[in-house]
């Protein structure tokens, strides 16, 4: 078997010694250094390889969490909403039924007589089928109509005239009455029947003291013949605020509030409104 020699020399002082190796031995450490060398590379690799794989699952998986956490907190926040939506729907209901109550067109839950209605019972688990937003809105706006419409008494008293056509207390000819007249002890209070701002406050011709309320764009109110006034021009009011007192001021013959409604520039009969309640309803 043929062999090779190998002289080591360990330093300067030593002798040199010669170590003889076999061809096959050599060249199978040589084969098993390069398939040692090999394995730990591929081993290397493949451990880096899957280090980094396992790093990205982990990253997913905490991104998944954040993902589900955000969501979770996202359907939280919908609930939320949607239970707050339901609450502030419910607050506009009370509003309404309150002023209709104030103004007499509502009546108590227990004594509703409930026949002639209907529709489709959605229960409130289900909420995610009806657009809670258009409710809101349309509750809104129902609010603010009810809200700047005169639909109260202005002040407690005697009709002593009507609207529309009548003799004149002063020339006995026939002339048109753009309002009611109620009669009742000087100093009586006098009401706002509906939201809005004051127009005019003080003496005005033959309406002696008087109160211009405009409610709308369209709509206003006038209380004439007041004895005082609380309110100023410019001024905020709201239904059932007293805005001054029952007189005789103008042209009158005696103690009473002349109450009329404007809508687009026309005078309207103030009964039709003063009168709208459910109880007198016939039929």
């Amino acid at each position: 078997m043929k062999k090779l020699q190998i002289i080591v020399i360990e330093d300067e002082l030593s002798k040199p010694r010669s170590v003889f190796v076999s061809k096959l031995k050599l060249k199978l450490a040589i084969i098993s250094a390069i398939v040692t060398f090999t394995a730990l590379t591929f081993f290397s690799i493949f451990g880096f390889k899957s280090y980094i794989r396992a790093n990205n699952l982990a990253n997913e998986l905490q991104a998944y969490k954040s993902e589900n956490t955000e969501l979770k907190i996202r359907v939280a926040s919908l609930e939320k909403e949607k239970k707050e939506s339901v609450t502030e729907i419910a607050k506009r209901i009370e509003i309404i039924d309150s002023i209709m109550r104030k103004v007499g067109l509502s009546k108590q839950v227990k004594n509703a007589d409930f026949s002639g209605e209907g529709g489709i019972y959605i229960p409130l688990d289900e909420l995610d089928k009806i657009d809670l937003d258009s409710i809101a809105e349309s509750a809104d706006l129902f609010i603010k109509k009810l809200k700047t419409t005169p639909l109260s008494y202005p002040t407690y008293g005697r009709f002593t005239s009507g609207f529309g056509i009548r003799r004149d207390p002063f020339t006995h000819r026939l002339a048109f009455h753009p309002g009611v007249d109620l009669a009742n002890k000087p100093g009586t209070p006098v009401k706002a029947t509906a939201d809005g701002v004051v127009e005019r406050a003080g003496w005005w011709g033959g309406w002696g003291k008087v109160v211009v309320i405009r409610h709308t764009k369209n709509l206003k109110t006038v209380y004439a013949h007041l004895r005082k006034i609380y309110v100023r021009r410019g001024q905020k009011v709201h239904r059932g605020q007293i805005i001054g007192q029952l007189g005789n001021t103008g042209r009158s013959t005696g103690p009473h509030l002349h109450y009329g409604i404007m809508f687009k520039g026309k005078w309207v009969n103030p009964l039709k409104f003063m009168e709208v309640k459910i109880d007198r309803e016939k039929g």
